[in-house]
Order: structure tokens, then C-alpha cells, then sequence
């Protein structure tokens, strides 16, 4: 999985001046662990057991999708 450097910290050639005593890293840190374990706990087919739903918003003229089991 790629990193998600979404501060300047996060990176390893970060050079934020205020890293040493700054508790943002720490508080992202641990809300990103939060979301990639969330994450974990679903699969893109757990994702789309609606997706006939899903097809008839995203294209409304589109016949219905049939499911089949893998």
C-alpha cells in the first residue's frame, strides 16, 4: 500500500520545523491506523451487495445487472 503522506511529517524526507514538539503527527497517526483498520474489516464485494442499486443511479437506462456468486 502506497504511505498517505497527508502532512509534510508523514514523509521521510518531511523537514517540518516543528516536528520534534508537534502532536498533530501523533494524533493523524493514530486516526489513520483507526481507518486502515475499518477498511480491513470490509471487501469491495462487501462494498457492493447493492449493486444494482448502484448501477441504476450511476446509469438509469441501463437494464438491471444479475449477480452471480464467485
Amino acid at each position: 500500500m502506497e504511505p498517505l503522506d497527508i502532512v509534510e511529517c508523514f514523509s521521510p524526507n518531511g523537514q517540518c520545523i516543528i516536528a520534534p514538539v508537534c502532536r498533530l503527527k501523533g494524533v493523524l497517526g493514530r486516526a489513520m491506523h483507526a481507518f486502515h483498520q475499518e477498511l480491513a474489516k470490509h471487501s469491495l464485494e462487501d462494498l457492493l451487495d447493492n449493486r444494482e442499486q448502484l448501477v441504476e443511479l450511476l446509469h438509469p437506462s441501463t437494464p438491471s445487472v444479475e449477480t452471480t456468486s464467485t
